[in-house]
């Protein structure tokens, strides 16, 4: 969900209605402080999340080159008797 320039100036418009332009700089100013920590904890939650994915995707990489090292050792040994 995106904001255009309409929504924008109405939302503005809004606040300055309410809290007057003393205030609005103040609460501005705590709502990207507040915006910024819920992407620092979604950061933060991610990060393991990733990791076990990562990890996860790296066995099944190895799983699958060892069996297909299985599968032509299997093929070589075949050929040899």
């Amino acid at each position: 969900m995106s904001l255009g320039l309409p929504e924008i100036l109405v939302i503005t418009a809004l606040i300055l209605i309410f809290l007057g332009p003393k205030r609005m700089p103040e609460v501005l100013r705590s709502l990207g402080r507040a915006w910024a920590e819920i992407l620092r904890a979604k950061e933060g939650m991610m990060a393991p999340l990733q990791e076990e994915l990562d990890k996860a995707a790296r066995s099944v990489r190895l799983a699958d080159i060892d069996d297909s090292a299985q599968a032509l050792k299997k093929e070589f040994t075949d050929g040899d008797t």
